[in-house]
């Protein structure tokens, strides 16, 4: 095959080009090459004259001729996210779908993605499969979320992504890398003669060699397309899930002389789980090599070898934190597009939640007290209750629950004095165009979000005129979930999108951008084009319960790589401003 690395120039990238090239593959590189010259020996392949490119730049015809492309640039580990979180989020995530969908408008068939198992997150000690919910702690882990995600929705006949979750990586590689925990354990037991942890050593961490992350993507771009078409894989062996503490004995053991200590206030990690790598052993002749203690053993005669000193272990060379808060230094890696774009919204700016659910609906799993509190523990101003309407078809809640609970819903706000609570509802939007209740009920909600729940496989005019006519509602202030999509089971309505937001700016009807991971509807370029028509977003986490609530950073990431600012969002609005908004067309409001 004829085969393009996005990141050839990085740590794996270094180890995994001659690796496809002796497989017989074609290769070739694109990179901003941000880490020249940070080489343990003599680094990657000579490439005297390539220019760098940014693959948030990349276009359709700088692609063209190539069978696959491997997506491995990234700006990589957690504490480079927390830096600058706008810098991971451009470069991971609007980087990596900008060279997907170029790779796909250029004909290329199959596209690897290096994800990763940090997008687990807090998941425990118990070894999580593929298909386990997603809970990432930091912004990297976010972005790999958020793009594996959109990756899938291009998947399609012609389109064929593959999602590997890397476990922790460890090893040498001529462009090495010190901030990962193997590999700095080992540098600083070498150079120091302490193995040193600043956590108590309980967490557990999934591990694997970078050079079997290399043969991971040689066998998965060589097995037969049906076997790995829009489908994540765990990357490691199931023996080399270990606690950091057994990682520091192994350290400890290999390195001459050197003696294990924890810091004084040593604790626990956040950063917490385990993984299932079975379903990698479907991929056909794949061998997993190597274990922690062969890398561990590998790290310290590669150290040796190559006269790694102390005062490598802080400076730009190896901890790529250090780097790439240089390079930002010298105006070299940007936030935003290269300055392009306008001051985007974030997550600091959401005064809300416009889309939560309580237990009366059925699928909802917390009391309203219990999403309350995870609310004002969010430090919001106010919460939306949106509990689904008594038409959907799954015991939603009747007018007198309702009514019971817009009374709880008041005592609970007096009582509580730091938050607005606004009553809603989630209403059906039917078949025919119609909402759940009378008009006079729905006229005394304080906020309405209506969606298509069924029947999405209406022809395109019957299922736009549904949508249209609940914007035309003089009480509808929200519309849910537009295209009414969920991802990997349910493929959006055939929507005309532009009839819609013509009808939304008209009406003053907001759209929302979900941010469930198994929705995310709107879509970035959904969200673009709607503000060219001047349509005023609503961001909702789709809450059923309260750890949902976090569902918002997604919301915000996927508005702000469509061009948001705050001034578009019904969120960020002033209390007083937002009652306007939402009085719309409601009597005597």
């Amino acid at each position: 095959m004829r085969v393009l690395v996005a990141g050839d120039r990085g740590y794996i990238g270094a180890v995994l080009v001659p690796l496809l090239r002796a497989a017989g593959h074609e290769v070739h590189g694109l990179d901003l090459d941000l880490y020249e010259g940070c080489d343990l020996g003599e680094g990657p392949e000579d490439i005297a004259g390539r220019p760098p490119v940014d693959m948030r730049e990349v276009e359709p015809g700088q692609l063209a001729g190539y069978d696959a492309v491997l997506c491995l640039a990234a700006l990589s580990n957690d504490p480079l996210g927390h830096l600058n979180p706008d810098a991971t989020h451009s470069v991971n995530l609007d980087g990596t779908l900008r060279l997907a969908r170029a790779a796909k408008q250029a004909g290329i068939e199959r596209f690897l993605f290096a994800s990763s198992c940090s997008l687990y997150g807090a998941a425990g000690s118990s070894g999580v499969t593929e298909d386990a919910e997603l809970f990432p702690v930091t912004p990297y882990g976010e972005t790999k979320v958020l793009a594996e995600r959109e990756l899938s929705l291009l998947a399609d006949d012609n389109f064929s992504p593959t999602y590997l979750r890397n476990a922790t990586a460890h090893g040498a590689s001529p462009r090495l890398r010190l901030d990962i925990v193997v590999n700095n354990l080992t540098a600083v037991a070498m150079t120091t003669g302490q193995v040193r942890l600043e956590s108590d050593g309980s967490p557990w961490r999934p591990l694997v060699h970078v050079a079997d992350i290399s043969r991971a993507f040689l066998a998965t771009l060589e097995a037969p397309r049906e076997l790995v078409h829009d489908e994540a894989f765990n990357v490691g062996r199931p023996e080399d899930n270990v606690q950091v503490r057994d990682i520091a004995e192994m350290v400890r053991d290999a390195v001459p002389g050197s003696v294990l200590s924890f810091a004084d206030d040593a604790g626990p990690d956040l950063r917490n789980y385990r993984v299932d790598c079975s379903k990698l052993e479907t991929v056909p002749g794949l061998e997993l090599r190597w274990s922690v203690r062969d890398g561990v053993e590998e790290l310290y005669r590669a150290f040796k070898e190559h006269g790694l000193e102390a005062g490598d272990l802080t400076g730009a060379r190896f901890q790529r934190i250090a780097q790439i808060r240089q390079l930002m230094d010298r105006g070299e890696v940007d936030a935003a597009r290269r300055g392009r774009l306008p001051a985007l919204v974030a997550l600091e700016d959401v005064g809300g939640d416009f889309h939560c659910h309580t237990d009366l609906s059925p699928d909802g799993t917390a009391p309203l007290e219990v999403m309350v509190d995870a609310a004002r523990a969010r430090g919001y101003r106010f919460l939306a209750i949106t509990d689904h309407g008594e038409r959907l078809g799954l015991g939603g809640a009747s007018r007198d629950q309702l009514l019971a609970q817009r009374a709880r819903i008041r005592a609970l706000e007096a009582r509580l004095g730091d938050i607005t609570l606004l009553h809603g509802a989630e209403l059906n939007i039917g078949g025919d165009g119609t909402l759940d209740y009378d008009d006079e009920f729905l006229d005394s909600f304080d906020v309405l979000v209506a969606s298509v729940h069924d029947r999405l496989d209406q022809p395109r005019e019957q299922l736009t005129a549904r949508l249209i006519a609940a914007c035309e509602h003089p009480a509808v202030n929200v519309i849910g979930h537009p295209t009414g999509r969920r991802i990997g089971s349910r493929a959006a309505g055939d929507v005309d999108l532009e009839a819609l937001y013509q009808a939304a700016a008209r009406t003053g009807t907001a759209l929302e951008v979900n941010g469930s991971p198994h929705r995310l509807d709107l879509g970035d370029e959904q969200v673009r084009l709607a503000h060219q028509f001047g349509v005023m977003l609503s961001f909702g986490s789709d809450s059923h319960g309260p750890g949902h609530l976090a569902n918002m950073r997604f919301a915000v990431a996927t508005a702000g790589r469509g061009w948001t600012t705050p001034d578009q969002v019904i969120n960020t609005l002033p209390m007083g401003k937002l009652r306007d908004f939402l009085a719309k067309g409601r009597k005597g409001r």
